[in-house]
Parts: C-alpha cells; sequence; structure tokens
C-alpha cells in the first residue's frame, strides 16, 4: 500500500465514524422525532416572541442623525 492509500482510508474511516457520531448524537436528543411537526408549526396561531431590541431600538431612533454623504454637498 502507498502512502496515499493509507491516507485516504484513514480519512474515510474518519468521516464514517464521525457521521456515526452525529447520527447518534441525533437520535438520542430526539432530533427525529415529530419530523411532520415541523410544517404544521407554522399553521397554529401563535403569538409571537418578543423582541428585546424593539423596545431599545424605539427610544433611540429619534436621537439618531441622518446619514452624511461622503464627498458631496449636503
Amino acid at each position: 500500500m502507498s502512502l496515499g492509500e493509507i491516507v485516504f482510508i484513514g480519512w474515510s474511516l474518519l468521516m464514517v465514524i464521525i457521521t456515526l457520531i452525529y447520527f447518534v448524537w441525533a437520535k438520542e436528543s430526539g432530533q427525529f422525532k415529530h419530523i411532520e411537526k415541523a410544517k404544521y408549526d407554522m399553521l397554529e396561531e401563535k403569538d409571537p416572541l418578543p423582541w428585546d431590541c424593539r423596545e431599545k431600538n424605539s427610544d433611540d431612533d429619534s436621537n439618531q442623525k441622518p446619514p452624511t454623504q461622503k464627498g458631496g454637498k449636503q
């Protein structure tokens, strides 16, 4: 076996092991449960979660200066 073949086989085995680890992790964490649920979640009428930045930015909008143009007349 040449060095290239050994590297290729080693890389392939590493990728298979990493794929199996991620698959087992996803299975154990419940990623494959209720796979049909996601397409029906958007149809439910729920109030959106509040954005913290909305309240902060609404107060700051009145204090902002208009953007200036570079290299031209203002």
